[in-house]
């Protein structure tokens, strides 16, 4: 999976209105933020298959969701995806 310069314009055009019209507006507004409707419902079942659809991309399996992460700008990752793995490595004595 590569990040192309400019990216594709119809694709993440998609993948906004996906994002617009399937979640609340909170969500849209500020997506990582705390919204409390969130702690029942599993990003790899219900939140990112519609907007992976969207972007022309809906067989990515839940397995590979950890590429993602590789073509997100630091500001556009939430502070969790960072904040777990660098405990971890701490409780195992490692710096992150």
């Amino acid at each position: 999976m590569e990040r192309e310069t400019g990216g594709d314009a119809a694709a993440v055009a998609r993948s906004r209105d996906s994002w617009r019209n399937n979640y609340p507006p909170a969500m849209a507004e500020d997506p990582l933020g705390d919204h409390p409707w969130l702690s029942d419902v599993k990003a790899r079942t219900r939140l990112a298959p519609p907007l992976l659809a969207a972007a022309g991309l809906p067989d990515l399996s839940y397995t590979r969701y950890h590429e993602i992460v590789t073509l997100m700008e630091p500001a556009e990752i939430h502070p969790e995806v960072v904040e777990k793995p660098d405990a971890i490595r701490r409780a195992f004595g490692v710096e992150p």
